[in-house]
């Protein structure tokens, strides 16, 4: 025999004041979401760091992540044509910084950057300085240097200067020292420029330029020279012969008279004029 079937549970209807519980209780929720919502969406001091933001306001606080990472502590990766990482500070005055690096140790870098990509117009590092210097360096190491460049290529410049017609390729300054020094296997210091001047040196009391050489030359000129002031010789030992078609003039000590002696590449010395 089959068994009866079940009974149906008849249920009372709601009353009235328990639907409009339930629809306040509802709206309630929904308010609830669109309240967290905006929180979210303007995260402010103690607030989680919000991606995808751009209403993240920490106020006055300062925001500080410490990691003990040895490799990198935050990378950020930008896929897109655009900036990677961008430090900008709003007030007109003041020693502000865009962006700060530091280390503590002898052999770190405060501010590393790396250009990977193909030979271009791009850089590791480029400033624009408007109206104020594009890069200021400056150490309180004397052992050290304010600016310093190197290339590692066998042809390459550590430092090149360039300027628009009439300005400077490179100028240096000094109060007591060295305007410009270079050093190098090939160019210690190379300048070009179309119209103005090469390499400028100022010094008030010391050196404009300093070249020296063990075995080559100091400086070398294919073009005229010219000075408004003086040329000093020192006397020295009696230099080798020069090469041909070429005449070396150097000052001499004569027992205790100082020659202006000039000498061709068969070794003939010629005196152009002695001291009386």
């Amino acid at each position: 025999m089959a068994e009866p079937a079940a009974p149906i549970s008849l249920k009372e209807p709601r009353s009235r004041r328990a639907v409009l519980a339930g629809a306040m209780g509802g709206i309630g929720a929904l308010a609830a979401t669109v309240i967290g919502g905006a929180s979210r969406a303007q995260a402010a001091a103690g607030s989680p760091l919000i991606i995808g933001s751009a209403a993240n306001n920490a106020g006055t606080s300062n925001t500080v992540l410490t990691t003990s990472s040895s490799v990198v502590a935050f990378e950020l990766l930008q896929n897109g044509p655009g900036t990677a990482l961008m430090g900008y500070v709003t007030p007109a005055s003041g020693g502000t910084r865009g962006v700060y690096g530091r280390s503590d140790s002898p052999n770190g870098d405060g501010v590393q950057a790396r250009n990977a990509g193909a030979a271009g117009t791009g850089a590791g590092v480029r400033a624009y300085g408007g109206n104020n210097q594009g890069v200021l360096g400056s150490t309180t190491n004397a052992a050290k240097y304010g600016v310093y460049g190197s290339n590692s290529a066998a042809s390459g410049d550590g430092v090149a200067g360039q300027a628009g017609t009439g300005g400077t390729g490179v100028i240096g300054f000094s109060t007591g020292g060295n305007g410009v020094f270079g050093t190098s296997d090939t160019f210690g210091v190379h300048g070009d420029t179309t119209g103005g001047t090469a390499v400028r040196a100022e010094a008030t009391t010391g050196i404009g330029v300093w070249a020296s050489s063990t075995s080559g030359y100091a400086g070398v000129f294919t073009g005229p020279m010219s000075t408004s002031k003086y040329l000093d010789m020192v006397e020295v030992a009696v230099p080798v012969n020069p090469a041909g078609d070429v005449a070396r003039i150097f000052v001499r000590d004569n027992a205790t008279k100082t020659e202006l002696c000039v000498k061709f590449s068969d070794g003939t010395i010629v005196v152009l004029a002695a001291q009386p």
